[in-house]
C-alpha cells in the first residue's frame, strides 16, 4: 500500500498538483484509517509520513488538518481511497464556475460535470467536510472554490486518475477561454 501513496504522491507533485507541502491522501482499510501527516511532502514521502488510526478517531496531532473531511467522506461513501490536490486550472476555474464540465473527449468520458462547493471555511473545517463528503456521493471527484480537489476511488490510483482528468480538462477549457476571455 504504501508503493500507491509515494508514486501518487510523487505523481502528484512532479505533475504541478501540490505544492511541495501542500494536498493529502488516505487509505481507509477495514476500520482504520492510513492518512499522510500534517506538512508531509507528498513528492517525497517516507514510511514515517503515514499516520495509522481508527477510523472513529476524531483528531491526531500528526495527522493532516484534513482529517475530518476524510473520515466524514469514509462514512458518507463507498470510497477506499482518497486524494485532495490543488489542481491550478481546476481552482482557477472554481472562482467563476459552479460546474467545471469538460469539453474534451477523455474529460466528458471520465468527468461529465464536476461540482463546485463553496463554504466559509475552506480548509479543516467541519463545514467543508460536510459539503464535500455529501458531494462525493454522487460524484467522484469535487472541486473547493478557491482551495482544491478532493477525489475519492476504491483505490489511490483510481482517486488520483480523476484528479489529473479534472486537471487536464480544467487546462484545456482554460485554453479556450483565452480566445473568448470572460470577465471576471
Amino acid at each position: 500500500m504504501f508503493e500507491q501513496f509515494l508514486l501518487v504522491g510523487r505523481d502528484l507533485h512532479e505533475r504541478g498538483l501540490v505544492t511541495s507541502h501542500g494536498g493529502n491522501l488516505s487509505v481507509k482499510r477495514g476500520d482504520r484509517l492510513f492518512i499522510t501527516r500534517r506538512g508531509a511532502m507528498l513528492g517525497h514521502l517516507e514510511r514515517e509520513d503515514l499516520v495509522v488510526l481508527p477510523l472513529a478517531e476524531e483528531f491526531h496531532p500528526r495527522a493532516s488538518r484534513e482529517l475530518p473531511l476524510h473520515r466524514a467522506v469514509y462514512r458518507s461513501t463507498r470510497a477506499r481511497a482518497l486524494v485532495h490536490a490543488h489542481p491550478p486550472h481546476a481552482v482557477a476555474l472554481s472562482f467563476s464556475l459552479d460546474w467545471i464540465e469538460p469539453v474534451d473527449a477523455e474529460g466528458a468520458l471520465a468527468l461529465p460535470r464536476v461540482p463546485v462547493v463553496e463554504v466559509e471555511r475552506p480548509v479543516g473545517s467541519q463545514e467543508v467536510a460536510q459539503a464535500v463528503a455529501v458531494t462525493l456521493a454522487d460524484f467522484p471527484v469535487v472541486v473547493v472554490r478557491g482551495h482544491g480537489s478532493f477525489a475519492r476511488g476504491w483505490d489511490l490510483l483510481e482517486a488520483y486518475h480523476y484528479t489529473s482528468v479534472l486537471e487536464a480538462s480544467a487546462r484545456v477549457l482554460w485554453l479556450l477561454r483565452g480566445f473568448n476571455p470572460p470577465s471576471f
